[in-house]
């Protein structure tokens, strides 16, 4: 069960943008499961590091997506001259 809930946060993570708020995270996380949201928590006390966790990859991951792509675009403006 842990694993699917921590499929379902990366999955959000990585996939909307702007993020969703934990709360929201909580809620759309809790129906799936068939709890109300502080049922789900209480279930679940873990959820709110892994989402702190997770978001600072999905963070990590951009910037560094971004760094490539100015790298590129650098190398790019080099050949041209």
């Amino acid at each position: 069960m842990r694993t699917d809930v921590e499929d379902a946060l990366n999955a959000i993570a990585h996939s909307e943008s702007p993020r969703p708020t934990f709360a929201s995270v909580v809620r759309i996380l809790a129906r799936s499961h068939g709890h109300r949201p502080r049922e789900f928590l209480r279930y679940f006390p873990w959820v709110k590091a892994a989402w702190k966790k997770i978001c600072r990859e999905a963070d990590r991951a951009e910037r560094m997506e971004q760094e490539v792509k100015r790298q590129i675009e650098l190398e790019r403006k080099l050949k041209r001259g």
